[in-house]
């Protein structure tokens, strides 16, 4: 009978020149020894059914967002931070008083406004001086704001528009002292007939916003220096004279996602600036707000935000409303409740009720603290959705939730802003005045007069920060899912590889009694 030589499985061919070499390797191992390939194959596709499995457990995104938590320098979440590049801008409206001339004489018992704006500025950001205290896995850092006029954005000249307001040093001064003692007044009313100032003003929008005094406010730093506690008290002169304020904030793990970012301290105290508990204030606190670049992560419906800004002086809170998109990229929006600046009970509790009798009505707050004494109110721009004796005064306010209202669109997972508007009015409250002999500052008696309201607007992210975020949130899972199944098929194949040469380097042997195969 002819030798014969079984073909090996998989349809191999095998050469058999010397079949006794043959013979003696088959009883050694019965297989060849694995070629490079094999080992590199077996290599490669067991790192890949790995890599595979783990990107089916563990969430990059996940990881990502843990690691924006710690704000470790270098990284992008640090860097747009630390230099802030969206436009932010501040539009501003005054209010123009148009009938002066018949209030003053009586003919009309309603002050008549016009609302002249918007004026553009641009405001700058940047953080200084960071320090990272990981023994409570927080940070410090100064804040410093600054704005910048868009020349571009605004109407030609309008700086140099001439208006006609209130004299709010006069109305500033004689809120204060109106519980003061008689003797006072007497000094004040003898101050204002030597000032020959008037209680309206004309002059232009600049003047009013950067450079504002008066010939009072001038005797009154010369022989009455305590109660002049400023030389200039131009809006935005006294606003951004020193808006640079250290900040303590949480960052890393050990706070959470829900706490991230958020106050503990600004400049060195846990209270809004002017509130001074150890002397008996109200512990109005500014802990677990936020200014407004980053909110806490994964946020939900039931998420408040708590919104920070030092130019109404206080915080606030903001609710959740509905789901928006902006640019593609998935948001829920909060807003500003009507009742901000209502008066809460206990009122003894109330922060910002206004010092004295009488507090201040629902739609009100006092940020007398933040500015000198000086009797400033803070309400929705033109009273909105909130009705009082004070508005019936008054002539040309037109509430719009549109135009007036307050918003942040908040991206939930990261708590990255992608739209926001910050919206307020500034405003004289005067309250039930008496012992002045002025009749023209007595026109003014238990008013509420608006000065200007300020918006402030962040409408769109960078296209660098958009594209990093649609990126991480709306294709990061999607890809790493699809990364996953790539990498157990491109590890499968290669293991089927290695199956393959195992089979095909196997030798079957069949020995027939003479030693010989068959």
């Amino acid at each position: 009978m002819k030798n014969k030589v079984r073909k090996p499985l998989l349809g191999a061919t095998l050469a058999v020149n010397n079949e006794q070499e043959i013979n003696n390797n088959t009883e050694k191992s019965g297989f060849k020894f694995y070629s490079r390939r094999t080992i590199i194959f077996l290599s490669i596709g067991l790192t890949f059914i790995i890599a595979g499995i783990v990107a089916t457990k563990i969430s990059i995104r996940d990881l990502m967002l843990d690691e924006k938590l710690r704000m470790r320098p270098l990284l992008p979440p640090y860097q747009w931070w630390k230099n802030p590049q969206p436009i932010v801008r501040l539009r501003l409206f005054i209010f123009d008083v148009i009938n002066h001339e018949e209030f003053l004489k009586g003919e009309d018992e309603v002050l008549k406004m016009r609302e002249i704006g918007p004026i553009v500025y641009r405001e700058h950001l940047r953080h200084e001086n960071i320090t990272f205290h990981s023994e409570n896995d927080t940070m410090s850092f100064t804040a410093v704001r600054s704005v910048e006029f868009l020349e571009d954005e605004n109407e030609p000249g309008i700086l140099n528009r001439t208006i006609i307001v209130p004299n709010l040093s006069i109305l500033a001064m004689a809120s204060r002292l109106n519980d003061a003692p008689f003797f006072m007044k007497i000094g004040f009313n003898m101050l204002l007939r030597s000032s020959n100032d008037s209680v309206f003003q004309n002059t232009t929008i600049y003047k009013y916003l950067w450079d504002m005094d008066g010939q009072l406010m001038r005797l009154g730093e010369k022989l009455v220096p305590f109660m002049v506690p400023v030389d200039n008290y131009g809006i935005l002169h006294t606003i951004y004279k020193s808006f640079t304020d250290r900040q303590n904030v949480k960052i890393g793990t050990a706070h959470g996602h829900e706490h991230f970012f958020e106050i503990n301290l600004y400049n060195d105290r846990p209270t809004v600036p002017g509130f001074l508990p150890e002397r008996g204030d109200c512990f109005a606190t500014i802990e677990n707000s936020t200014e407004g670049l980053y909110y806490p992560q994964r946020l939900t419906n039931e998420s408040v935000l708590m919104y920070w800004r030092k130019t109404i002086c206080r915080p606030s809170y903001l609710h959740y409303t509905e789901d928006v998109s902006v640019g593609g990229i998935p948001g829920k929006k909060y807003v500003l409740p009507d009742s901000t600046y209502d008066r809460t009970d206990p009122l003894e509790g109330d922060c910002y009720r206004g010092e004295g009798e009488p507090v201040f009505p629902d739609g009100l707050s006092d940020a007398s603290k933040c500015y000198h004494g000086f009797p400033i109110a803070i309400s929705k721009p033109h009273f909105l959705n909130r009705t009082g004796d004070w508005v019936k005064k008054l002539e040309g306010m037109t509430p719009s939730e549109e135009a007036h209202g307050s918003f942040i669109i908040a991206e939930p997972l990261t708590g990255v802003p992608l739209r926001e508007c910050a919206r307020s009015q500034s405003n004289i409250f005067v309250s039930k005045l008496s012992g002045f002999s002025n009749p023209d500052l007595m026109r003014f008696s238990e008013m509420v007069v608006p000065m200007i309201w300020l918006e402030y607007c962040m409408l769109e992210l960078t296209p660098l920060i958009n594209l990093a975020l649609s990126f991480v949130v709306m294709y990061m899972e999607p890809l790493q899912y699809v990364g996953s199944m790539v990498c157990l098929a491109l590890g499968s194949i290669a293991l089927l590889l290695v199956a393959v040469d195992y089979f095909r380097d196997k030798k079957y042997r069949i020995i027939s009694p003479d030693g010989k195969y068959v």
